[in-house]
């Protein structure tokens, strides 16, 4: 095990312990305030926002985190063990240190909020708050270097430096275009389910587009 983790960089290790122990802040919610949540605390919801789902509530404050923390530290060290697998751009990697945290927050805070107030309209916080992370990660797509972690990644982008930074441009476009659609959703959409299912769909054709388009670059001569 030591000469696994031997490959990351002490001043990394440290990175990583952190952003791991701050997966478990819903532990300390819980300690000091979980006397005023319910017994079972819902944590999933249709896309009316209606809970269909519940947990304990000891299991959602001392087990749901520890989730996040293995996918955290997953996330984390698959990036910095191995340099080809770091993006190589210093913001986006300190986002990447923050990325899992983050969506814990959006996720079990979200579930917090219901779980006080019934009329939280979570299903929107959560289309709001996606719609904001895909603008921040659309802006910082088209800087990412070629990596194993982040980024539009098949074998046509990993094997051409141009393919890659053609093909990451334009996913960085469209996913902050997917942002603002979330985000015009979350405020404008009276059906929001809809337009939730609709988005995802255009994500999928997009998706393919891209492969399609990084096929078609990788084939042009003077892109290898």
């Amino acid at each position: 095990m030591s000469g696994f983790f031997s490959k990351i960089s002490p001043a990394n290790r440290r990175r990583i312990l952190i952003s791991v122990l701050v997966c478990l802040w819903p532990m300390v919610i819980g300690l000091l305030a979980g006397w005023r949540f319910p017994d079972q605390v819902p944590i999933h919801f249709d896309f009316q926002g209606t809970p269909d789902n519940w947990m304990s509530k000891s299991a959602f404050f001392y087990g749901f985190p520890w989730f996040f923390v293995g996918m955290d530290a997953f996330v984390l060290v698959l990036t910095f063990r191995e340099e080809k697998n770091r993006p190589g751009n210093p913001v986006l990697e300190s986002v990447l240190m923050w990325l899992v945290p983050l969506i814990e927050g959006i996720a079990i805070g979200g579930c917090m909020l219901f779980a006080l107030y019934p009329h939280f309209q979570i299903e929107r916080f959560i289309t709001g708050a996606l719609g904001l992370l895909m603008l921040v990660l659309g802006n910082l797509a088209p800087k990412a270097r070629q990596n194993g972690t982040f980024g539009f990644r098949n074998a046509y982008t990993l094997s051409s430096r141009k393919v890659w930074a053609k093909v990451n441009r334009l996913a960085g476009y469209l996913l902050c275009l997917n942002g603002v659609m979330f985000l015009a959703g979350t405020f404008f959409a009276q059906q929001l389910g809809i337009v939730v299912t609709a988005l995802l769909v255009v994500d999928m054709v997009l998706t393919i587009g891209l492969w399609m388009y990084s096929k078609n670059l990788y084939q042009q001569p003077g892109m290898r």
